[in-house]
């Protein structure tokens, strides 16, 4: 961390930065990534230049969060950009990809406040009831808060019942999404596997 400004939930890192390094950077301070990227053994700057997204259609990816970087452009000058300075260079810093002209050196996030739980829940079914659970989780996604969020994965696991499984999962901060999940049982489908 090169400096915190919690006042506006902003932070300056190193664009070497690893994304798995984030969470304990930002925890002492009472801050938190809105979203950070699924693979996070790369440098923020690998993250933001390929469109690294992360987890949850409500959260913005990696490149969202950024609000101002340092970098050096292909002439050699050093520059600022923002949405207010320099912005022509400003939108190609957040992801323009291996064509950019220059090279991030630091970058400034908006951050949020660090939530106090996060709560996961997981089930899992016969892969022949994936039209019944993924009606099941639009359903609950039409009800679940902005700071939840699900997902439905197919896995190549042997079960009790011989055949492969869905694991549909429900995710969000602070307990709000876990409330959502007990529509689960509501909606008629029993845990089977």
């Amino acid at each position: 961390v090169i400096d915190v400004d919690l006042e506006r939930g902003r932070v300056r890192l190193y664009s070497g930065t690893r994304l798995h390094q984030i969470p304990g950077l930002l925890r002492p301070q009472g801050l938190a990534m809105e979203n950070l990227g699924d693979i996070d053994r790369q440098q923020i700057s690998g993250a933001t230049s390929t469109g690294t997204h992360g987890t949850g259609a409500p959260f913005g990816g990696i490149s969202t969060q950024i609000v101002a970087a340092t970098l050096v452009t292909a002439d050699g000058e050093l520059r600022r950009v923002s949405a207010d300075e320099n912005p022509e260079i400003y939108w190609a810093a957040r992801g323009a990809g291996p064509a950019f002209f220059g090279v991030v050196t630091r970058y400034r996030l908006a951050l949020h406040p660090l939530p106090r739980a996060i709560t996961t829940s997981i089930w899992t079914y016969p892969i022949d009831r994936v039209a019944e659970v993924e009606a099941w989780m639009l359903a609950t996604k039409a009800v679940t808060p902005d700071n939840g969020a699900g997902s439905i994965a197919g896995l190549e696991y042997p079960t009790s019942s011989g055949g492969d499984i869905i694991g549909p999962t429900i995710y969000g901060h602070n307990g709000t999404a876990a409330a959502q999940t007990v529509g689960l049982d509501i909606c008629g489908i029993d845990v089977v596997c």
